[in-house]
């Protein structure tokens, strides 16, 4: 399936950039804001509490100095291994584990047939994810299952090798081992696997999580920004709905827990799927072809990932083009 991606607001063009750089322009204007200090090389250690209230935070910086800040809200938005989440037992409210090994790397030098573009590919059990990204370099990424085990301390000897041998061997109808075999690798391939997909309580009595802290989901789902900064802005919302001292925390907390499940559950659903890494099957190739030859379809499949629509309206799509053709 090939196609622009639609757009939204007047926008056509999605990006994939760099953490590297992304997360410096964040952080940056964010410190240009007023009211707003940023403190890097600062670990949270403990949370400050009054009563049963989160009321701040208490760490060290660079230095070892310890520091302390208080906030009406603490906010986590410290990732997967969220410090946040921890100090205040936050419930688990789903999990689904991945069976699937991740492993990428930043190359140089991949050709391409004019034309920059995210690509996936999916043969067997087996998938390869390619796309552009800062200063010419492309991510190259190879999905395995877990349960093959010899390839997956493969990859933990060699990883560069075992990545080029795979998406050399397994996807022999494709240019992708030609195309690497040119290319250079910029830094080490980094390994992910034995994680899983989850939800978390996303607010309690003077704390709240966003991004990657209250849910995550598989990657190939290319949505962790976006939920990152999308979150920040409901909880954000909430907060102003909710003007003057923050005492009404169980209704605060469900109202945001229902907005952030309503804006990505259907794609963390979509997420846990991915990560069974089941082959696929004769049906969903058939299904697959004709999607290919229809470009409202693609455009509407294309459209899940950047907001245009959402998966039902793919589906209606789907179904109308399935009757067409019966």
């Amino acid at each position: 399936m090939e196609g622009p991606i639609p757009v939204v607001d007047g926008e056509d063009t999605s990006y994939c950039i760099r953490r590297t750089y992304l997360d410096d322009i964040l952080l940056r204007q964010a410190g240009s804001l007023e009211n707003v200090k940023v403190l890097e090389g600062f670990r949270v250690n403990e949370l400050v509490y009054e009563g049963d209230v989160v009321a701040g935070v208490k760490g060290e910086d660079s230095s070892g100095v310890v520091q302390e800040f208080r906030a009406s809200l603490i906010v986590g938005a410290d990732g997967r291994h969220s410090v946040v989440r921890k100090l205040v037992k936050s419930e688990q409210k789903i999990t689904s584990p991945s069976t699937v090994a991740i492993y990428f790397g930043y190359f140089s030098n991949i050709q391409h047939d004019g034309a920059a573009k995210f690509e996936v590919y999916k043969r067997g059990e087996n998938m390869a994810i390619l796309f552009p990204t800062n200063e010419n370099n492309y991510v190259v990424t190879a999905n395995f299952p877990l349960a093959n085990k010899s390839l997956l301390e493969n990859f933990k000897r060699n990883s560069e090798a075992s990545l080029r041998q795979l998406l050399k061997d397994h996807f022999p109808n494709t240019t992708i081992g030609a195309r690497l075999e040119g290319a250079t690798l910029s830094e080490p391939i980094r390994g992910l696997y034995e994680y899983e997909n989850y939800w978390y309580k996303g607010m309690g009595k003077g704390w709240a999580l966003v991004g990657d802290a209250i849910c995550f989901k598989d990657p190939a789902m290319a949505q962790g920004i976006h939920d990152a900064i999308r979150g920040a802005q409901l909880l954000a919302d909430i907060l102003k709905r909710n003007k003057g001292p923050l005492r009404q925390w169980d209704q605060i907390a469900e109202e945001y827990q229902q907005a952030i499940e309503a804006e990505f559950m259907v794609r963390f659903y979509m997420g846990c799927e991915l990560s069974k890494n089941e082959p696929i099957s004769e049906p969903q190739d058939a299904v697959n072809k004709l999607i290919s030859v229809h470009p409202a379809v693609i455009e509407k499949f294309l459209g899940i990932y950047n907001y245009a629509n959402e998966p039902s309206d793919f589906e209606a799509e789907l179904i109308k083009v399935m009757g067409a053709v019966s």
